[in-house]
């Protein structure tokens, strides 16, 4: 594609973005001016037109807040526009406070990616679904669902990438009966509050900490690396989203290993499904049974691979919620937790391409805190009092 064509898409892309996702579902209404004047302080940045790895198709810098894109390897309209939309939506999920050091617990995140990495392959892939659904909007059409048929797998897609991923994602939402709109929506949230609303849902009868690690894992082995599978599941000569069929046996020993890992991530995932659905509404077993991926019998989970993704995703017993943070009623605790809460919602987003904080009114802020503790360490000293008394 030629650069004035792409810089053509890259205007539509960007002036239809938030009202289209609006539109959709996808997005709050209430936050757009907020998200209009993130966007626009972002796009301030120059955007490179070609990239230092020749083999990536875009990506957006938290680090110099830019886009970069590999122009010509983009072969089309759609493409483009996909491509751009994918990377400004992290630009809209973009929430870290660079005076407070790149990433700080709850509050600093790119969508429903923690500070660790974790929720990587989740959210790459929620994000290709949103750019894919804003691009049919935009365009007028849809895009066409094409076989996934790669590494003994089978079953249709209409995303450019991160088809396993997005396929466990829009499985997670049938079996909980929410839209995927609800899911992009909290991937969009300042605080993370509101997807650890849906995560700790199906935390509550499954392991959702297992379901994310399965998704991080399929997206590592495929997108990440020099040895990953990339290449060899995707025709780079052909337009995005292309597999390359094989049966399993044409495959390498080393890359045979990698995909049996794939299958076995699934069959976990879609076990932690299953026991959700078991425990919640066990009348729709089947209903979603049936849409399950089919998983090669050569790899059939064991109880050993059970164990052992046990010992590396231990279940949490809450996800995405600062509150837990305090684990006793300790008046330490209390005053720390009070301080934190504080300081984390004196932060405010950019305004109209400024960065603007409201600073703390430390005397006054911490003088009413103080207080409050003082006169709950009455109330305690008191009960402890009382009952002394009426033991004796």
């Amino acid at each position: 594609m030629e650069i004035s064509e792409f810089k053509r898409v890259f205007q539509i892309a960007s002036s239809q973005i938030i009202d289209t996702a609006i539109k959709l579902g996808y997005i709050n209404p209430e936050k757009k001016e907020e998200l209009e004047s993130k966007l626009n302080e972002y796009l301030q940045n120059e955007v490179a037109y070609e990239m230092k790895y020749k083999e990536e198709a875009a990506e957006f810098n938290p680090n110099t807040h830019a886009m970069a894109f590999n122009v010509s390897k983009i072969s089309s309209f759609q493409e483009a526009l996909v491509l751009i939309l994918h990377e400004e939506k992290h630009i809209l999920d973009y929430y870290v406070d660079e005076g407070r050091g790149f990433f700080d617990e709850l509050y600093d995140h790119v969508g429903i990616q923690d500070k660790d990495g974790n929720g990587i392959g989740q959210n790459e892939s929620c994000t290709e679904r949103f750019a894919t659904d804003v691009a049919e909007e935009i365009l007028g059409e849809r895009i066409k669902s094409k076989k996934f048929q790669a590494i003994g797998l089978n079953f249709e897609s209409n995303m450019p990438n991160y088809h396993i991923e997005d396929y466990l994602n829009r499985l997670l939402c049938k079996a909980m009966q929410i839209s995927m709109g609800e899911l992009l929506k909290a991937q969009n949230g300042r605080s993370l509050e509101e997807f650890g609303k849906i995560a700790n849902s199906f935390n509550d009868v499954a392991n959702y900490n297992k379901f994310r690690g399965t998704i991080d894992e399929i997206y590592r082995m495929i997108y990440v690396g020099d040895d990953s599978l990339f290449s060899v599941i995707y025709d780079e000569n052909q337009v995005r989203g292309t597999v390359i069929q094989k049966k399993i046996d044409e495959y390498s020993e080393k890359e045979k290993e990698k995909i049996g890992r794939i299958h076995k991530l699934i069959q976990i995932a879609q076990n932690e499904i299953m026991q959700y659905i078991s425990k919640t509404d066990p009348s729709r077993i089947d209903e979603i049974k049936i849409d399950f991926i089919v998983t090669a019998p050569e790899f059939e989970l064991t109880e050993q691979d059970e164990i052992e993704f046990d010992s590396k995703y231990p279940k949490m017993d809450v996800v995405y919620s600062r509150k837990e943070h305090i684990v006793d009623n300790s008046i330490s605790n209390f005053l720390a937790f009070i301080r934190e809460e504080v300081e984390t919602e004196k932060i405010t987003t950019r305004k109209l391409g400024e960065e603007t904080v409201q600073e703390m009114q430390d005397v006054e802020v911490f003088d009413r805190v103080d207080n409050e503790i003082a006169r709950q360490e009455r109330i305690t000293n008191q009960t402890k009092e009382n009952q002394d008394l009426g033991e004796k």
